[in-house]
């Protein structure tokens, strides 16, 4: 995907941004006519932030899908978490899955997405894998194992997954140490060969339950 330059206000949550590190006092900008078949060369967690941003403010040509959080007989029992866990946030994640082609074939690099509630973003997706409450800076990061269950139409959706995670910071994310993602829609590599160098950014969504101890 390529993006413009002009800025876009509404909900201060979204517009500015003051998070810790590299995240800090990032202002979104809005996308213009979207592309699958490129992505920003600029620094990356400041490409990552900016389109996960922009990603909520547009409408992708993906169909949204209701949450699994409330629909556990649909979740493989392979990605059920333990008992004795309490869900923190489930949530609608909408975003890309960029791709780069170093030598012939499509290699995936990272996601970037928005989480939303709604029409509110919640939570940013980036590296790592990481998601970071815009609200209070939380975070959690995939720092165990994982689990994948390939989706129901593996062809054109990015595999569930439940990933062991470690959260940080007091907030939304800080006793997180599961993450499932769930229901996914899009987000594949492309097919076929690429040329060296080149990058893709693939549109995608899929649900994310984010879980912590019952009593930590």
């Amino acid at each position: 995907m390529t993006y413009g330059g002009a800025g876009f206000g509404g909900n201060g949550e979204i517009s500015s941004l003051t998070l810790p590190g590299r995240l800090r006092n990032v202002r979104a900008l809005c996308p213009a006519t979207p592309s699958r078949r490129s992505a920003p060369k600029e620094s990356p967690v400041r490409r990552l932030v900016l389109l996960a941003l922009a990603l909520a403010a547009t409408s992708l040509a993906i169909t949204a899908v209701p949450s699994l959080a409330a629909k556990p007989e649909r979740i493989p029992p392979d990605l059920r978490v333990p008992d004795g866990h309490r869900l923190v946030l489930s949530a609608l994640g909408r975003g890309v899955q960029i791709y780069d082609c170093p030598a012939g074939v499509w290699v995936f690099r990272e996601p970037a997405a928005a989480i939303l509630r709604g029409e509110r973003t919640v939570a940013l997706h980036y590296a790592g894998p990481t998601w970071q409450s815009v609200k209070d800076g939380s975070k959690v990061v995939a720092t165990g194992a994982r689990v994948v269950v390939p989706a129901p139409h593996p062809e054109r959706d990015i595999p569930w997954l439940r990933l062991e995670t470690t959260g940080t910071g007091p907030g939304l994310f800080g006793q997180v140490d599961y993450v499932q993602r769930l229901d996914t829609r899009g987000g594949v590599a492309p097919t076929g060969a690429c040329q060296a160098g080149a990058s893709a950014a693939e549109p995608y969504t899929a649900t994310y339950n984010f879980w912590a101890p019952t009593n930590p």
